[in-house]
């Protein structure tokens, strides 16, 4: 996603060790189209139990299926949207409300 790539040029800062390991592992999954997995490890990341179980169950049903039915792409773009904010924050350093404003434009899009 090209709007991705621009956000990441814009907000490069450090991070510690953990934190840009765990950065590396979500954008080599981003990377190779394994979203699903992305998600559900930030659901992990951030000990979103519940949530890591929907993601679970949902990469599981894409699995089975060998696509990813509208349903379940609509319940991952709930998780998705769900986190997201958190993770411009942790991991991009957008403020609370630029990270809802920009989840907001997508959500819009």
């Amino acid at each position: 996603m090209k709007a991705r790539k621009l956000v990441e040029e814009f907000t490069k800062f450090e991070l510690d060790k953990d934190k840009q390991a765990f950065l590396d592992k979500y954008e080599m999954l981003t990377d190779e189209n394994r979203h699903g997995e992305a998600l559900e490890a930030l659901c992990n990341y951030f000990k979103e139990d519940e949530l890591a179980e929907k993601m679970t169950h949902i990469n599981a049903l894409h699995f089975l299926y060998g696509s990813l039915r509208p349903e379940l792409r609509a319940l991952r773009d709930e998780i998705d949207f769900a986190l997201t904010p958190r993770f411009l924050v942790e991991f991009r350093g957008f403020t609370s409300e630029e990270a809802e404003k920009y989840v907001q434009d997508l959500k819009a899009l």
